[in-house]
């Protein structure tokens, strides 16, 4: 591990994994993991890649009902059974050189291990059948944000040393072991879901404007429609090319695109969304 050989990480989605990441991979598993966690996983991606190698670390006694989910296998399979626990005489030494903050022991273990008088690790005993409460030993988690939740941050420089902060108002949410902010807001797109009728017309760029303008939104046409964003965009695209786009400036931002197929709204602003959807279904047909 201190050549960096060998790595060992927290959970599957971390960054350092990410970081580290190469194929193709040794996977080292016993074989209750492979039916939950990562080696699941892991095991789905490279089962068919006869580069990668399975290292078994218990000894089995019907290797192909264990690897049965993930046929047919072409990685390689080496059964390698070692002890992967410690002997009660070597707790002592592990504790002093990891320093653990939290360590859990079985409760056969409890009155043993009240006599090594562990004062500095915080010591819980568990037994089977029963649930066990974890203390959360983080004073800071770390705190994903959505897309359209960032979008809304407007930034201020406070205090003498110049501190930034914002208001925002959000739901903490918990996916995949990573805590997450959305906003509370209704999206632009359940509000324009919610009438399922279907327009279709073409769009007239003055006409568009009048009634953008009539509705108190300050809009104006983009000149280089032929942009090089806008060629690579049909380049990849031909059938649903770009014809028209309008930038609004007030009161708030948003730009309205134009397609063969569609129209796109992209604003941060539900209140506006709402009103440019309005003003394009008074100016097209309805079926």
């Amino acid at each position: 591990m201190m050549d960096k050989r060998l790595h060992s990480f927290s959970a599957l989605h971390c960054q350092q994994l990410v970081d580290a990441w190469q194929e193709p991979c040794i996977v080292f598993a016993s074989h209750w993991s492979l039916r939950t966690g990562p080696s699941v996983h892991l095991l789905h991606r490279w089962h068919r890649n006869p580069n990668c190698l399975l290292v078994m670390v218990e000894a089995m006694m019907d290797i192909d009902v264990v690897l049965s989910p993930f046929k047919p296998m072409a990685m390689q399979l080496l059964q390698c059974p070692f002890l992967s626990g410690l002997r009660f005489n070597e707790i002592a030494l592990v504790m002093k050189k990891l320093q653990p903050k939290l360590v859990l022991f079985p409760e056969a273990l409890q009155k043993r291990i009240h006599k090594m008088a562990l004062k500095e690790q915080s010591v819980l005993f568990y037994c089977k059948g029963q649930t066990l409460r974890i203390p959360c030993l983080k004073d800071e988690i770390e705190v994903d944000m959505a897309t359209d939740l960032a979008f809304q941050l407007r930034p201020k420089q406070v205090g003498p040393e110049k501190s930034t902060v914002t208001k925002l108002k959000a739901e903490l949410h918990r996916e995949d072991g990573r805590f997450l902010l959305k906003s509370t807001a209704p999206s632009c797109q359940s509000s324009t879901l919610s009438n399922q009728k279907c327009r279709k017309g073409v769009v007239n760029s003055d006409n568009l404007l009048l009634v953008l303008r009539d509705r108190g939104l300050c809009a104006s046409i983009e000149d280089d429609v032929t942009s090089e964003m806008v060629r690579k965009d049909d380049k990849e695209n031909d059938r649903n090319a770009l014809q028209i786009i309008v930038k609004i400036s007030s009161p708030s931002k948003a730009i309205i695109e134009v397609r063969d197929k569609d129209i796109s709204i992209r604003t941060d602003d539900v209140a506006i969304c709402d009103n440019i959807f309005n003003a394009l279904d008074s100016i097209m047909h309805v079926t």
